[in-house]
Order: C-alpha cells, then structure tokens, then sequence
C-alpha cells in the first residue's frame, strides 16, 4: 500500500481566519496575517503576530506538500475522489503512522499544535475562544484534515489569505493559480479577500477606462468591479445596454436614478467562469459604517416599503 513515503508528508500553512463560505475550500496563505491591523474585534495581533509577504517559492511548497497529502488520502483509500466518502478510522490510523515515522527521524512538525499558547482561565472569553481553533503554525493532523474536508466538501473551491492580497503583484497570483490548478485540476473557483483601496492601487487609468470592453476568455483573470454613477433624463430615467453585433441581439436595463443612482458592474472574464453582472444599485459597494458615515445608508422602518421600477428589455440588432 505504502507507495508515498511518509516523510515527504508534511504540515503546509492554511488559512484559519477565512469567511464561513471558504469552510469547505482549500486554502494557502499569500500572506501571514493582515497588515491592517485596526479592527477591534481581530484578536489576532493581541498574540503578537504581525504581516509579511510569503515567497512564491514558499507558497509553491505548500501546494505541492498539500498535493502529497491528497494523494496519500487517496491511496489509504480514506477518501474516494469520486464519491467524496471518508472512512475517519483509517484517517486516525494514518495520523498515528505518519506521526510515529516523524518522530523516529526525529521531525518536530508532527508536534507542532502542542506549542500553541495556554488558555487562562483569566483570559477574555472572546480571545479563549479564538485561541481554541486558530492555528498560526498547523500539524500534521491539521493539514490532513484541512485536505480530508476539502474532499469530503466537494473538491472545487479555493482560498487564499490571510490578509489583503490585492497588495500581490497579478504576475505573483497568476504563478500561484497556475501550480495550484497543475496540482488541483479539479478546482472551479478561487477566492482572495482584498480591500477596495488596495484593489485600486493596483488599476492604471487605461485599465478604468476599459470597462466597456469585453475581451475573449483568458487564463488566470483577475476579477473587476465597476461602480458607475449614472446620468439620467429630467424625470431620472436612464439605461445601460449590451450589444452583442455578431449574435444582432441587445439586452437593455431600463431604471430610474432616483430610484437606483448607482450601477455596479462585476466583469470576471476568465476561461471557464466568463460572467458579466450589470446590477443598478441604490448604494455604492462599501461597507455599512461607510455608508453610515457618509449619511447615505438607507434604513427601513417596520412596515416601511420601498418601490424601485427596473424594466429588461432583449431586441433585434
């Protein structure tokens, strides 16, 4: 049975901190932490750690030890590719054998979740909890298990984190996509947190000023979205149209800038996800405390209805 040495099985770094959709997902992490390092509720930094930017070659390592992982689950025949069934038995057992040939050549991986800090019974409740499940530096049994559950959820999602990565380079997120997909054909979508400002940064003016176009699908496509203040006629009506000239079909949006000011347009043009939304919205894309400081949030009384007209219309070319 034992084809893959069990040496080579080692713990790579997955993302804890991850939103509830990316349970299920495999994850690497592009950077430690979060630079931000402002948010009251994080209770990351109260443990000292701080930001920093990984390697491509560490990165690369990880995918490839996460890949070893997988396969080894798939040879002790505890996960079936195509079915998605686990047998945790055989999944304590491996634990254990690759645990004990660790220790034998004298590997400190494999003890790596002792050395996470003690919980105090004096400790703020709020940070108790986070220290019970956030793993900064992941065993082996971590690992195993991030990649188990990854099968077991599916097999088609990934995460990366920690923090903002829209600070990469996309030369860096196209390096990292690719060996991924190399190593996990499977995968459909990939997910990276990234803060509006930082996204911008990254966006030349020529960049901004292509909304309009459409290109043909292409391979590792960052994601773009696109908040459009509208003009509209005296009474506030206005619309967005799509042509298509080859297929002579349009699709127009019809809608009232009273009503709606706003039109987010997410353009995501890569090979096998090409998708374009053209959303009328009656906020920009930002967060609540934004929106509220900015006087601008709309609110809901009990009982309180609103009505916005939006009117979709597909013609003849």
């Amino acid at each position: 049975m034992q084809d893959i040495d069990l040496l080579a099985i080692k713990p790579f770094e997955i993302c804890s901190i991850r939103p509830p959709t990316e349970n299920y997902s495999l994850t690497f992490r592009l950077t430690r932490n979060c630079y931000w390092n402002k948010c009251r509720f994080c209770p990351v930094y109260k443990l000292g750690a701080r930001f920093s930017k990984r390697t491509l070659d560490e990165v690369k390592e990880d995918i490839e030890r996460a890949k070893k992982i997988d396969d080894l689950l798939i040879e002790w025949n505890i996960i079936d590719p195509y079915f998605f069934n686990r047998s945790d038995s055989r999944f304590m057992d491996l634990i254990n054998e690759i645990k004990e040939a660790h220790r034998e050549a004298g590997f400190a991986d494999s003890d790596a979740r002792e050395k996470q800090p003690e919980i105090s019974e004096e400790i703020d409740p709020r940070m108790a909890w986070f220290l019970s499940w956030f793993r900064d530096k992941p065993a082996i049994e971590d690992s195993l298990n991030h990649v188990l559950t990854w099968r077991t959820g599916g097999a088609r999602t990934c995460f990366f984190g920690d923090g903002d990565s829209l600070i990469l380079k996309p030369d860096f997120f196209a390096e990292v996509t690719g060996h991924v997909k190399k190593n996990f054909p499977s995968l459909e979508r990939f997910t990276v947190y990234g803060r509006t400002k930082s996204a911008a940064k990254l966006r030349t003016l020529s960049e901004l000023q292509d909304f309009k176009k459409l290109l043909k699908p292409q391979p590792d496509y960052l994601e773009r979205v696109y908040i459009h203040t509208m003009r509209g006629k005296a009474d506030g009506e206005t619309s967005v149209t799509l042509q298509n000239r080859k297929l002579g079909v349009a699709l127009s949006i019809r809608f009232n800038i009273k009503q709606l000011p706003y039109l987010i347009q997410w353009k995501m043009l890569g090979q096998g996800e090409y998708v374009l939304g053209l959303e009328p919205s009656n906020i920009p894309l930002k967060d609540r405390k934004q929106l509220k400081e900015e006087n601008i949030l709309p609110l809901l009384q009990p009982g309180e209805s609103v009505k916005n007209d939006i009117e979709i219309v597909l013609t003849d070319l």
